[in-house]
């Protein structure tokens, strides 16, 4: 029984951290201006910026 307590407790807090980085991140894309436009960026660059921004090193 307490096992099955504990991994309820668990899956509870994993989805209340999950839900509370998604606010995060659609409050910190909101706010932040777009660094450069489509035209402007290399594919190097979107890329980059995306693996840093998936990595959380934005």
């Amino acid at each position: 029984m307490a096992k099955n307590k504990n991994r309820e407790r668990s899956r509870q807090q994993k989805a209340a951290q999950a839900a509370e980085r998604g606010q995060q991140a659609a409050q910190q894309s909101a706010m932040e201006p777009q660094a450069k436009s489509a035209a402007e960026a290399s594919p190097g660059d979107v890329a980059r910026e995306r693996k840093a921004r998936r990595l959380g090193h934005e």
